[in-house]
C-alpha cells in the first residue's frame, strides 16, 4: 500500500459475508482473533446463479488456504504488491509471502514460507517499508507463558525473506493493535497494551528498510482508549483518545520522527470532550481533518475538527463541529483522503442489523461537507464497507446487489447480495460498478484488501482486492483467495442506490429523547392545552449488585429519571410544550402500578386530563384513575374497581361531562371487558359488564365520537384452549356506559391482536395485527401483517379489510392511527420487524376507498436500535409519534416529528 492506514480499515473491514470468515483487528481496545473460517456454499451462489454469464473480473489464485488461516492480507507500494498470510500446519504456524503483479494481481512468483510463528497466533499484519531499499515487513502477536510477543520478518520484493524472525517486543500485557507506517527512513512500528484499568499504553520503534529495529521500542503514551497512526513527510502522526480519571476523554495530536520519538508535546485537538475510541484522520491539502463519533447523547452524531499546520496558533485548531444532520443520529464508517479533498462515510445510527444506508460525502480541508457530491448507497449484510483514494474518486468494497444494466426488475431480484465494487468520481457519481465475480464464472464469498494505487489522478487505473472462493470440491474448509483486478471502464452493473422517494412521501422531520434509563412498557399521550402529556410506565433501574441501582448518564436530550421511590412499576406524566420540549420534571402518579395494566389518558378538552392504571390493592389488581392538570400534576385519585379480580388493559376517554373508563377483568373467571361513566370529581358509577363470551380478551382500546363510545379488542372466544383471537368492536352510550352493539369485524386463521381505532366519518377505521407463527418466513407472510376495516355508524363493514406488511421483508408489530387533520386521508405508523432490525413504516389510507387494494401507500420512515424483538409501544399525535425504543442498557421513550405533503 502506498501509505497505510489504520489497521480497521485495511484488515478489520474483512467480516463474513457467506463462506469465508475474517476477524481481524480493530482500533479499540478489545481484540478478537484473526483467521479464516468455513461454511457450506450459499443459496444463490456459483452455478445456481440465475445470472450466468455475467461479466467477470480478471483474477488470479494466489493461495489455497485451510482453516484456522491468519489472513491473507494486501499491501502495495510503487509498482510492486505482496499477499503474506499464516497456516497452521498441525501444531507449525508458517508464515507465507506471494509476490504479485500491482498492476494486475498476477503472481509475479512463487509463494514461499519466509518464517515459522512461535505459539498462537492472533493479529497479522503485512505492510510496505519505504527507504533506500524498500520491501515489506510481515508482523504478528503471539501468546507466550506470560503475554505477548511482537515479531516480524522483513521480505523483499520478489516474496524471500531479508533475514531471520525477530522479536521486537514482549510484554505481560495484552497487545490489542500493532500498525506499520512506512518513512523515508524504513518504517515505524507502533502497538498498544492494554492495562488493568482497561486503557492502553502506546510504545514505537523504527525499522529500517529491510524491516530490523533501528533502536529498542519507547514509550509514547499512557492511558490511551483510543488510536490511530498514520504516514506524516518525514515519519508518522498519532491521533489518541485519552482519558484521565473523572475526566472527558482528549483528543490529542503527537508526531514522531523517523526514529519514532515524538517532535514536541501533543497538540490537544479537542480538549476534554465526548470524543469517540473510533477516531480517524487524514490529510486534506495542509490541513489534517480529524473525525469521530460522538455518543455522549442518546443520538450519536460524527464530529470534525480540523488542524492547519500553516496557521496562527489562535487559529491552528478550530472548534469541533457537528459532520452531518440525520435524524436519529449517525455513525463514522471511515475517513480517506483524496486529491485536495476527503470522503466521510456514515451511516444512520438507527441502521442495524443485515441492511443499512450507506453515505458517502465529499469533505474539505476545514471538515465542511459539499452539498452536491454526496451518494447514498443501500447495503446487504453485516459488513464493514472498505473506502480507498482513487484518484480524483473514491473506491469502496461493500456488501449488495449488482444487478446488470440490461436486466429486468426479475432477474435484478433474483441476484443474492454478494461483494460488490464501486468507484466514484470527483463528484462523487458511481461511475463504475463491479461484482465481485472471478474468471471461474463464480461469484466471491468475500472480498477485502481494496487498494487502489494512491491519491493522485495518474495512479488510480487499476484496483486490486482479495476475493475468496470456496472450493467447488475437495477438502470441506478450504477456500481459494484470489487478487481480483478492477481497471477503470464504464459501468457495467446498476449502482446500489436507494430509490428516492416520492416528492409527497412523508418524512422524519426531528427525533428527540423524551426520557431514558429505564425500561418502559407502555405509553400514551395526549394533547392538554397547547402541550402534550405522555404517561409512561417504567421499571426501575437495572442494579448491579457490586455498583448498587445503575447510575443513568448526563444527557444533551432528556433528564436522568428520578430515582425509584418503591419496587413497583412507576407511572409519571411528562408535560411537553409544542415543540416537544419538557417544561419540568416529570410528575410521579404512582410508584405501585401493575405493568399488566398499561396506561391511558385523555384530555378534558379544557386544561386537565385523566390517566387510568392497574395496581394491587388488598392482594388484587384494581382500576385507578387521577386527575391532573395542564402540567401532568395530579389533583385527585380515585380507585375504580374494588372487587376480587385481575384487572388489566385500562382504557379511558372524555365525554360530555365526565370519562369513560374501560378495563379488562377476570372476576367472573375468565377475562371480560367491562366499562363504567365517571364524573369530572372522580365518582364512579356503577360497572357494566360488556362481553360475556369464554377465552380472555384483551388489547382493549378506545375512541370517544359524539354521544358514542368505540371498544376494540382482541377475543378467541371460538377457541378459548388455543388463544387465537379475532377483533371484536363494540359501542357504548356515553350518557351511562351500557353497550348499544357488538360485531366481529373479521373472522381470521391467524391469531389477530392489539387493534386500534380512529374516526371515519360517521364511522370507524379498526387496525390490528395479524400475528404471524413464531418460525414463519418473511417470504410467506401473505396472510399475516397488519390489518385495516372499515365500520358504519351502527357498527356493520362498509369494505372489505385491507392487508398491508410495510416496506420490505418482516412484519408488522404494532399499528398506530391519526385522523389527518383537514383531510380525508388515515395515516398510520407501523412497526415492522425484520429477523435482524425493528423499524417504522408510514401508511395514507382513504377512510372508505373505492379500491382498498390499490388505495394504500406505505413508505419508508425510520429504523430503530432496538432489537427485533422488543416489544414497543406507539401514540400517534397530529404528526407527533411517541414510541419505545433502545437497547435494554439504553432504552428510551422518543418523540419524532414526521412532515406529511
Amino acid at each position: 500500500m502506498t501509505a497505510p492506514r489504520r489497521f480497521r480499515w485495511t484488515q478489520a473491514a474483512c467480516l463474513a459475508l457467506a463462506s469465508l470468515v475474517c476477524a481481524c483487528g480493530s482500533s479499540k481496545p478489545k481484540l478478537s482473533a484473526q483467521g479464516v473460517t468455513h461454511t457450506a456454499n450459499p443459496a444463490g451462489k456459483g452455478s445456481s446463479d440465475s445470472l450466468r454469464g455475467r461479466p467477470e473480473l480478471e483474477s488470479y489464485l494466489v493461495a489455497t488456504v485451510p482453516e484456522r488461516t491468519l489472513g491473507p492480507f494486501l499491501a502495495r507500494r510503487d509498482g510492486t504488491a505482496m499477499v503474506g498470510y499464516i497456516s497452521t500446519e498441525g501444531a507449525a504456524r508458517k508464515v507465507v509471502a506471494a509476490p504479485i503483479s500491482a498492476a494486475n494481481g498476477k503472481p509475479s512468483a512463487n509463494a514461499r514460507v519466509v518464517a515459522t510463528a512461535g505459539g498462537d497466533v492472533d493479529m497479522l499484519v503485512v505492510r510496505p517499508t519505504g527507504g533506500a531499499r524498500p520491501g515489506y515487513v510481515a508482523l504478528w502477536t503471539s501468546l507466550t507463558d506470560r503475554g505477548k510477543a511482537i515479531q516480524l520478518v522483513g521480505i523483499a520484493d520478489d516474496g524471500n525473506a531479508r533475514g531471520q524472525v525477530i522479536e521486537v517486543a514482549r510484554t505481560t500485557d495484552n497487545v490489542v493493535w500493532v500498525e506499520v507506517v512506512p518513512t523515508p527512513r524504513g518504517a515505524i512500528c507502533v502497538w498498544a497494551e492494554e492495562t488493568r484499568d482497561s486503557s492502553a499504553n502506546i510504545l514505537g520503534v523504527p525499522l529500517d528498510s529491510d524491516g530490523r529495529p533501528r533502536g529498542v521500542p519507547t514509550p509514547l503514551a499512557r492511558g490511551v482508549i483510543g488510536w490511530q497512526a498514520v504516514a506524516t513527510t518525514m515519519g508518522a502522526g498519532l491521533a489518541l483518545v485519552s482519558r484521565e480519571a473523572g475526566q472527558k476523554p482528549s483528543l490529542l495530536w503527537t508526531k514522531l520522527d523517523g526514529d519514532a520519538r515524538a517532535v514536541g508535546a501533543p497538540e490537544v485537538i479537542a480538549a476534554r470532550s465526548f470524543v469517540g475510541t473510533d477516531v480517524d484522520v487524514v490529510r486534506v491539502g495542509d490541513a489534517w481533518v480529524f473525525a469521530w463519533t460522538d455518543r455522549s447523547g442518546f443520538d450519536p452524531q460524527i464530529m470534525t475538527v480540523s488542524l492547519d499546520e500553516r496557521a496562527t496558533s489562535k487559529e491552528k485548531v478550530r472548534a469541533p463541529v457537528p459532520a452531518v444532520t440525520a435524524i436519529g443520529g449517525a455513525k463514522l464508517v471511515g475517513l480517506v483522503s483524496f486529491g485536495d479533498a476527503a470522503a466521510l462515510a456514515w451511516d444512520e445510527s438507527g441502521r442495524t442489523g443485515r441492511s443499512g444506508r450507506l453515505h458517502v460525502t465529499k469533505m474539505d480541508a476545514g471538515g465542511k461537507l459539499a452539498p452536491d457530491a454526496s451518494v447514498t448507497l443501500e447495503l446487504e449484510g453485516n459488513t464493514v464497507p472498505i473506502l480507498a483514494p482513487a484518484g480524483r474518486g473514491v473506491g469502496l468494497l461493500v456488501n449488495a446487489r449488482a444487478c446488470p444494466l440490461a436486466s429486468n426488475a426479475d432477474a435484478c431480484a433474483a441476484v443474492s447480495p454478494g461483494p460488490t465494487f464501486l468507484r466514484l468520481d470527483e463528484k462523487f457519481a458511481a461511475v463504475q460498478v463491479e461484482s465481485m465475480r472471478l474468471r471461474e464464472q463464480r461469484e466471491a464469498t468475500l472480498a477485502w484488501g481494496l487498494d487502489c494505487g494512491g491519491k493522485e489522478a495518474h495512479e488510480a487505473r487499476e484496483c486490486l482486492a482479495l476475493a475468496a472462493l470456496p472450493l467447488p470440491e475437495g477438502a470441506p474448509g478450504v477456500s481459494q483467495v484470489h487478487a481480483a483486478h478492477m481497471p477503470a471502464r464504464p459501468s457495467l452493473y446498476k449502482a446500489p442506490l436507494v430509490p428516492p422517494l416520492p416528492p409527497d412521501a412523508p418524512r422524519p422531520l426531528t427525533l428527540t429523547t423524551v426520557a431514558a434509563r429505564e425500561t418502559f412498557t407502555d405509553l400514551a399521550a395526549a394533547h392538554v392545552g397547547d402541550g402534550t402529556l405522555l404517561a409512561l410506565v417504567s421499571s426501575p433501574p437495572a442494579t448491579d449488585k457490586r455498583d448498587g441501582p445503575r447510575k443513568p448518564t448526563a444527557s444533551k436530550q432528556a433528564p436522568p429519571p428520578p430515582a425509584p421511590l418503591a419496587t413497583g412499576d412507576a407511572i409519571r406524566v411528562y408535560d411537553l410544550d409544542a415543540k416537544g420540549a419538557l417544561r419540568d420534571k416529570p410528575a410521579l402518579l404512582t410508584n405501585r402500578a401493575l405493568s399488566v395494566g398499561g396506561v391511558a389518558i385523555a384530555s378534558d378538552g379544557n386544561d386537565g386530563a385523566a390517566v387510568a392504571w392497574v395496581a394491587r390493592d388488598g392482594g388484587d389488581p384494581q382500576v385507578h384513575l387521577a386527575r391532573v392538570d395542564r402540567h401532568g400534576k395530579k389533583l385527585r385519585e380515585q380507585q375504580v374497581t374494588s372487587d376480587r379480580g385481575d384487572a388489566s388493559d385500562v382504557a379511558v376517554g372524555w365525554v360530555k361531562n365526565g370519562w369513560i373508563v374501560a378495563w379488562v377483568d377476570g372476576k367472573d373467571g375468565n377475562g371480560e371487558v367491562y366499562a363504567a361513566r365517571v364524573s369530572p370529581e372522580l365518582r364512579v358509577s356503577p360497572p357494566e359488564r360488556v362481553t360475556r363470551a369464554p377465552g380472555d380478551a384483551s388489547d382493549l382500546s378506545l375512541l370517544v365520537q359524539g354521544d358514542r363510545v368505540w371498544l376494540a379488542f382482541s377475543d378467541p372466544r371460538d377457541s378459548p384452549h388455543d388463544g387465537f383471537a379475532d377483533v371484536y368492536v363494540a359501542t357504548l352510550r356515553a350518557s351511562d356506559a351500557k353497550r348499544t352493539s357488538e360485531v366481529r369485524v373479521l373472522a381470521t386463521a391467524a391469531h389477530s391482536r392489539s387493534p386500534v381505532l380512529a374516526a371515519a366519518g360517521d364511522g370507524v377505521a379498526v387496525g390490528w395485527i395479524e400475528e404471524a407463527p413464531m418460525g414463519t418466513e418473511p417470504n410467506n407472510s401473505a396472510a399475516y401483517g397488519a390489518m385495516v376495516a372499515w365500520l358504519d355508524a351502527s357498527g356493520q363493514p362498509v369494505r372489505e379489510p385491507v392487508r398491508t406488511a410495510g416496506m420490505g421483508s418482516g412484519f408488522p408489530t404494532a399499528i398506530a392511527f391519526q385522523n389527518a387533520p383537514g383531510q380525508g386521508s388515515l395515516r398510520a405508523i407501523l412497526a415492522r420487524s425484520t429477523r435482524d432490525e425493528l423499524s417504522l413504516d408510514a401508511v395514507e389510507l382513504p377512510p372508505t376507498p373505492a379500491t382498498p387494494a390499490a388505495s394504500v401507500r406505505v413508505f419508508p420512515l425510520l429504523a430503530l436500535s432496538g432489537p427485533p424483538s422488543q416489544d414497543i409501544s406507539l401514540s400517534f399525535l397530529e404528526g407527533a409519534l411517541f414510541y419505545s425504543d433502545g437497547l435494554p442498557e439504553e432504552e428510551r421513550v422518543r418523540r419524532l416529528t414526521i412532515g406529511w405533503k
